[in-house]
């Protein structure tokens, strides 16, 4: 019985699953976030809940991301697959088959493998929903998300991909079409020729790599100097890849006491041309790398920024009435309120007006109080005092997470003939608004009022049974109790309130909602790269067989095959991830005082350590599955 054009499709696709696994794997596990990205965005109880609106604008934001990369994603791997089998495509083209046969058979090839994956990967959607649901339950929305039939997900996600792969499919036909039969049947089996470097361009990729750092490292960072940033690291590290990586190799090569040491000799005359071979894939992985370690450690800057804003807050409360024909009046609806609440607190009015500072560090401004309203503080705090200043002096009163400005010299407008106040000190204290406050005498600052009589008047309040409550939940009583405050304050029409408590916990929803749609597609982009690695490997996988069963002939046994081949993997899985933890760790230090962030590095070394750590996961797993086909070749 003659067997059809589907099922020579078939088995072609079965007779290379060996390579298709992680493009299926892969491919599959896009549809799969896809599909459970747009049951969350359909679910009809999402418009529902409190931070709804934002939870399915960020979905639509990662459905766009994701489907633009799983276009480019499928479109390369294409292209490396039509590359790997051309001998394949030769061999059929010379015994007779018609471009009209090629173009069918790859078409269906690549849509069978797409219908496949969007198969798999909707099913794993409906089997992990309720899991998917709960999930985006605790970490999005607050309330419960209940479990329905996704009818439109599975429409839009079916829709969506194959008309992607039927795109690709198209798209590969017009590769294999370009290319002659010799040039086809010679495929990947040309022998390989010595990988060209230029000096020049290495010493390029290092400049540029040089120049962002460098750009990093600048006190005040603008829009334009970070896409400036971003094009001389991008640049930088394809240089880094595609000529520096293999200088050092060609260098080391040069080395013969270092190069004639055990089976050194192999594992770095094979890496100059695996480094050469797969720098473009390097490439790409470390920028996908790169960029999802960035966002997570972004992400988790933030979070850890505001626990240690929320524990630093002196004052859980503040109000402010910003017409002074209504504050009096506002003040004692709000503090009728306090009570009717049943929180004793201490107040601590701050009347205060703004002062700009311009000096070597850039422009900053700071607060001016006067000495009488800052022991008032001091004393509610448990603070020191400031028992005695002049009239010609001043005292900065800096936060503990900022760094005191080097001007002597305060710059007030205290009137005609009058000079300007000197700043004796600078004194560590934690006052209201982390930021900057100049003390001065209660005499200094009744001149600036004749000079500058617009001052800002906020009213501050500490409640001490809520000192020791820890961080707090959506359940907490803080937490009602400070939501029912500030709706109280936004019914006035010329006032408004602000906590600690709901000012975390917005955040917390907000980092919640970028942590959820982040965690998948930085998966995504790890499993992806790895995909990208894994047929790079096996594309080459005949010719390593072929190297090692010669080399196999003359002495090299099976140990050394595994320490040689583990290396050469090892460099090709890990130089990436490291690449991008050094860029990460570089990125975020310098931003670090643009987003008043404290401590950076330990979001830094867990998100690294994850893609670390997942990358280790992917080297160890290929690897052993590299060296078992190696090892069926040794003699």
């Amino acid at each position: 019985m003659p067997m059809s054009f589907l099922q020579f499709a078939s088995n072609n696709v079965r007779r290379n699953s060996r390579a298709y696994f992680a493009y299926f794997l892969s491919s599959a596990f896009m549809v799969m976030i896809f599909f459970t990205y747009a049951m969350f965005f359909f679910h009809p109880d999402i418009g529902q809940t409190g931070t709804g609106g934002i939870a399915r604008q960020g979905m639509q934001i990662a459905e766009v991301i994701l489907y633009v990369f799983s276009f480019l994603f499928v479109l390369y791997s294409t292209g490396s697959f039509l590359k790997a089998r051309s001998k394949e495509f030769g061999i059929l083209t010379l015994l007779g088959a018609e471009n009209r046969q090629m173009n069918l058979l790859i078409f269906l090839e690549n849509l069978l493998i797409g219908l496949l994956s969007i198969g798999a990967g909707i099913v794993s959607g409906l089997l992990l929903s309720k899991l998917f649901l709960l999930l985006a339950s605790k970490t999005v929305v607050t309330e419960q998300l209940g479990f329905y039939f996704p009818a439109k997900a599975i429409l839009l996600t079916i829709a969506a991909f194959v008309l992607l792969f039927i795109v690709i499919s198209m798209a590969t036909v017009m590769m294999i079409r370009r290319r002659r039969i010799l040039e086809m049947i010679k495929g990947a089996s040309k022998p390989k020729e010595e990988p060209k470097t230029s000096w020049i361009l290495s010493l390029l990729g290092l400049v540029l790599l040089v120049v962002s750092c460098l750009i990093l490292s600048q006190d005040e960072l603008t829009f334009k100097m970070l896409c400036i940033t971003a094009v001389t690291g991008i640049l930088g590290t394809y240089f880094f890849f595609t000529q520096l990586s293999v200088m050092v190799i060609r260098c080391l090569k040069r080395s013969r006491r270092f190069l004639w040491q055990g089976p050194r000799l192999l594992w770095i005359s094979e890496m100059a041309y695996k480094l050469k071979d797969n720098a473009r894939v390097l490439f790409m992985v470390t920028v996908v790398i790169s960029i999802a370690c960035m966002s997570t450690a972004f992400v988790l800057s933030i979070e850890q920024q505001s626990r240690r804003d929320f524990e630093s807050m002196t004052f859980q409360i503040e109000f402010n009435s910003y017409e002074p024909a209504t504050a009096d009046a506002n003040v004692a609806k709000f503090e009728d309120q306090l009570r009717k609440e049943g929180l004793a607190y201490e107040k601590w009015e701050s009347k205060r007006m703004y002062h700009f500072i311009r000096g070597s560090s850039g422009e900053d401004y700071e607060y001016v109080i006067p000495v009488s309203s800052y022991n008032k503080a001091a004393s509610i705090l448990g603070g020191p005092q400031i028992e005695r200043i002049q009239s010609d002096e001043a005292i900065r009163i800096v936060p503990p997470n900022k760094e005191a400005p080097t001007e002597e010299m305060a710059d007030l407008d205290l009137g005609p003939g009058e000079k300007n106040v000197r700043i004796t000190k600078n004194r560590v204290f934690n006052l209201p608004g982390s930021t900057l406050y100049l003390v001065v005498a209660d005499d200094v600052f009744s001149k600036i009022l004749n000079e500058r009589p617009q001052i800002d008047i906020m009213q501050y309040y500490k409640v001490p049974q809520w000192d020791h409550n820890g961080l707090v939940t959506e359940d907490s009583s803080e937490y009602k109790i400070s939501k029912r405050l500030e709706d109280h304050a936004g019914s006035m029409s010329d006032a408004y309130a602000r906590t600690r408590a709901v000012n975390y916990i917005d955040l917390k929803n907000m980092t919640g909602i970028f942590s959820f749609v982040g965690v998948f597609i930085a998966a995504l982009f790890s499993l992806s790269s790895a995909s990208f690695l894994y047929f790079k490997l096996f594309v080459e996988l005949d010719n390593d067989r072929a190297v090692y069963r010669s080399l196999s002939k003359v002495g090299l046994d099976t140990r050394e095959m595994k320490r040689s081949s583990a290396i050469q993997i090892g460099v090709l899985f890990l130089l990436p991830v490291l690449v991008a933890a050094a860029q990460t760790a570089i990125v975020m230090n310098g931003i670090k005082d643009q987003f008043d962030f404290h401590e950076v590095w330990t979001p830094i070394f867990t998100a690294a350590g994850a893609f670390l750590l997942a990358q280790v996961i992917y080297f160890l797993i290929i690897r052993s599955r590299y060296v078992r086909q190696l090892k069926k070749v040794m003699v």
